[in-house]
């Protein structure tokens, strides 16, 4: 249970991700490559809902200064013509 979790929360950080998680899980741990890749995917793919239910709050104090508010128009419009 404990190298499950270590394996999800390192694939859950943003620096090592992937590329961390599954030589620990195959190398360290001693796991098959299918679970190692199974579990760090599912890791991977956490913290998504939190960052997808944050991004309101977040620009909601993005809009509140001049330079904020253009940037956040900018990128919309941007993303808009891509």
């Amino acid at each position: 249970m404990v190298e499950t979790l270590a394996v999800f929360g390192i694939a859950a950080t943003p620096v090592l991700e992937l590329r961390g998680a599954i030589p620990l899980a195959i190398l360290q741990f001693g796991w098959t490559p299918v679970l190692a890749l199974l579990v760090a995917v599912l890791g991977n793919l956490a913290p998504i809902p939190f960052l997808v239910a944050g991004l309101d709050f977040v620009e909601r104090i993005v809009r509140r200064t001049r330079f904020g508010h253009s940037l956040f128009l900018w990128w919309m419009e941007r993303g808009r013509r891509h």
